[in-house]
């Protein structure tokens, strides 16, 4: 594959100047139409292409429809459909008919005419010379993701990959994925924590809420996805427990209430979701916005983010709680399996990362085991300071 063309294999032709019937057509109906393109795809059964003339935008659908089929959830789905969205990117990137044509894609007007041209590449796309080290390149040096990011579209071009192996549409061969290490992340430090934890007015519904989010995230460590789907029902005082339906490993869990956060829970509950005699709302959202409607991931985040804000805490990160709380309970001594089993990983790999960054107070070691600590500073006499 030269720069910006795709060759056919045993051809001098590039990719885009073989002729494939009706695709020239299709680009022009599929970039004159702000319509969705899965909307208007007629399905056919995947034995009916090649890998010529299956474009891009029917693959994906009939990639998603397989895995809904196996019971993914719907948040798995739409992270394939970000990865099928950064594959179509790096097309029109990487494979434009010239370099006038890509230029158009760039001053284009339309906001996904780079999403349009990459839907409609074949799916032989993928056996272009190169193609994970060019994608790689590009992730890193034109999106300038981060590591961990990289291989997280990998992780979603490897399924995609291996679908279009598995019904032969693209030759067969192995992808490797290295795993970036993680950033250290700067967690929160007590003085921030006490600006947070500073309890603001009960009138004052979203600030409140905000409140009572961030004692039970330093409370139980859980996701912004479980949070959400929290219901006032979930809740056992009786027992001190909450039953968080909703986890990544999609494994729903009962999971201990601190002392702490029970009547931090059962006063917000008695002031915003009881009915007019006192009784508990049952199965509606724990924490819903100021309409009483569920929150969104984004709308949570959001609210959390100007909320640090305003207590002068630049940190803003929701998910750095989390962080937080395993960094806490490994220097006080936590062990691993009741971390992994709070913070709902299907595995110890991402336990383990927490514990090799915060197993030991590093800072006080030092001061006691330092070379330097037990080292007598000379005077210093025969050089002479300038002044």
């Amino acid at each position: 594959c030269e720069r910006g063309i795709l060759m056919q294999k045993d051809t001098k032709k590039p990719f885009m100047s073989l002729e494939i019937e009706g695709l020239e057509k299709e680009i022009q109906e599929i970039n004159s139409s702000s319509a969705p393109i899965k909307g208007r795809i007629k399905r056919k059964t995947t034995s009916l292409y090649d890998k010529m003339s299956l474009r891009f935008y029917q693959f994906e659908n009939f990639f998603l429809d397989e895995q809904e089929g196996k019971g993914n959830s719907k948040f798995t789905l739409e992270y394939y459909k970000r990865c099928f969205k950064k594959l179509y990117y790096f097309f029109a990137f990487e494979v434009p008919i010239d370099e006038s044509e890509y230029q158009k894609l760039l001053d284009s007007d339309e906001p996904d005419s780079k999403i349009k041209y990459g839907s409609i590449m074949p799916i032989a796309v993928l056996e272009m010379d190169n193609f994970e080290s060019k994608f790689r390149y590009w992730l890193k040096e034109v999106e300038q993701v981060n590591e961990q990011t990289v291989s997280s579209y990998f992780r979603g071009y490897r399924a995609i990959a291996y679908y279009a192996m598995e019904k032969g549409w693209i030759d067969n061969h192995k992808i490797t994925i290295s795993e970036g290490e993680a950033d250290i992340k700067n967690c929160y430090t007590d003085t921030e924590i006490n600006r947070l934890l500073k309890k603001p007015s009960e009138d004052d519904y979203t600030q409140y809420r905000n409140w009572v989010i961030i004692n039970y995230l330093l409370a139980t460590g859980n996701r912004v996805g479980s949070i959400v789907d929290l219901k006032t029902n979930d809740i056992d005082f009786e027992e001190g427990y909450i039953n968080v339906n909703r986890q990544k490993n999609k494994k729903p869990a009962r999971l201990p209430l601190v002392k702490k956060i029970i009547p931090i829970l059962k006063e917000y509950i008695e002031f915003y979701r009881t009915d007019d005699e006192r009784y508990i709302l049952l199965g509606v959202p724990l924490f819903p916005n100021r309409f009483g409607e569920k929150m969104t991931e984004n709308g949570l985040k959001k609210s959390i983010s100007d909320y640090n804000k305003s207590r002068g805490v630049q940190k803003t990160s929701i998910h750095l709680f989390r962080h937080t709380f395993a960094k806490r309970w490994i220097i006080d001594g936590g062990d691993l399996f009741s971390l992994q089993k709070i913070l709902g990983h299907s595995s110890l790999k991402m336990v383990q990362h927490y514990s090799n960054l915060y197993s030991t107070d590093v800072k006080k070691m030092a001061e006691q085991h330092a070379p330097i600590t037990k080292t007598k500073t000379r005077s210093g006499m025969t050089m002479q300071r300038r002044k």
